[in-house]
């Protein structure tokens, strides 16, 4: 009984801190919970009375703890060895209708939890179904809780709802074959040193696109990639997210139309050093040719006008 101890530890300990609990906490529990399997009966007990008792803004975090405990188990040993989802779905209405009680702004997560469950096939129809049917404050469960707690001044235990035991034998749960309890005895003994715990699945804070709540082997490969997209998809959702992309879109925009000013600039800054150094070369042209056309116009005039002959000794010499 030390692993259910050491779990009823760590559940305790989510009210050492405000919601949302870190995923580092649910990871604790969640591992805890799993090595505690021989137990898995106490294990699903203290959860149920955690969200029985707890304030309501932890309730969603204990609903969260389910989720994990549920998705690790089913995606460690198989969804037909799980002893958790069975176990919790003995008492899930019951559950459902103290989880219900949350802040009216945490009801839409519950909502989320259960659409992740039935997507993913982690409860059947037959159990899922009846958790939605509690979503309406009108339901008869609802009410029944109320007298319950004007009569006593306490939450009472409540009784089965009419469809329930309608349809009792399509709402209760397989009981554990023998040879699944026969494996989980077998095993605990080394499940504390070979568990192969898969952080991926530890999604639980879960936001407005997620999809993944109750991966099993065939959909774990695409688990990542999938995780990643809504994860964008929430940030870009995020108005303070989309006023930092704007102001950071107009600052680049800003940069690059100042780099572009000072490149304008400076072209047109050479285009002038260029136009006075052709306009200082025509003015040194215009200033040094007149005087060489002069001289040579000179020395041609009095070369013409000496007499015939006047070279001729020289020449002869």
């Amino acid at each position: 009984m030390e692993a259910v101890k050491q779990f009823n530890s760590e559940l305790q300990s989510l009210y050492e801190t405000k919601p949302p609990i870190s995923k580092a906490k649910m990871t604790s529990i969640t591992k805890t919970a799993i090595k505690a399997i021989k137990f898995y009966k106490h294990v699903v007990q203290s959860v149920e009375k955690f969200i029985q008792r707890c304030k309501p803004e932890y309730k969603v975090p204990g609903l969260y703890v389910i989720d994990s405990i549920v998705r690790q188990s089913r995606h460690q040993f198989g969804s037909e060895k799980d002893v958790f989802a069975p176990r919790f779905a003995r008492n899930i209405v019951q559950t459902f209708v103290h989880l219900f009680n949350c802040p009216v702004e945490d009801k839409s997560k519950v909502i989320r939890v259960l659409n992740l469950w039935q997507k993913n096939a982690v409860f059947g129809p037959d159990v899922i179904q009846p958790l939605f049917d509690l979503a309406d404050p009108n339901h008869p469960m609802h009410k029944e809780q109320a007298a319950a707690a004007a009569s006593n001044g306490v939450t009472a235990s409540l009784k089965t709802p009419p469809s329930a035991s309608k349809s009792g034998s399509q709402n209760k749960p397989s009981p554990i074959k023998n040879d699944t309890s026969l494996w989980v005895h077998e095993t605990t003994n080394t499940l504390s040193k070979q568990i192969q715990f898969d952080k991926k699945l530890l999604d639980f804070d879960y936001g407005e696109e997620e999809d993944d709540g109750g991966n099993t082997s065939s959909n774990q490969q695409s688990a990542a990639p999938g995780a990643v997209v809504d994860s964008l998809g929430s940030i870009l959702s995020n108005p303070e997210v989309l006023r930092q992309l704007q102001n950071l879109q107009a600052h680049l925009s800003q940069a690059q139309l100042q780099k572009d000013q000072v490149d304008v600039e400076e072209k047109m800054r050479r285009l002038q050093e260029m136009k006075q150094q052709e306009e200082e070369f025509d003015r040194h042209l215009a200033q040094t040719v007149p005087a060489h056309v002069f001289g040579l116009c000179l020395t041609m005039e009095v070369f013409l006008t000496v007499p015939k002959g006047f070279f001729h000794g020289y020449i002869i010499n």
